[in-house]
């Protein structure tokens, strides 16, 4: 798996993806970074901030 996610991130220089026309593929890229951005912001309030304004 880790080999994959390396090719991934690191893709050779001849490699060069063409730009593409379709609008609704970046805009959905967008919003699921925005949606693992929220779960993770959720992830640290309930596993670190909750429980520390309990013990307070």
């Amino acid at each position: 798996m880790f080999s994959i996610l390396s090719f991934i991130a690191y893709a050779p220089a001849g490699d060069v993806a063409a730009p593409s026309a379709d609008v609704g593929a970046s805009t959905g890229g967008f919003s699921g970074i925005i949606i693992w951005l929220v779960l993770m912001v959720a992830f640290f309030y309930f596993l670190i901030i909750m429980p520390q304004r309990k013990r307070d």
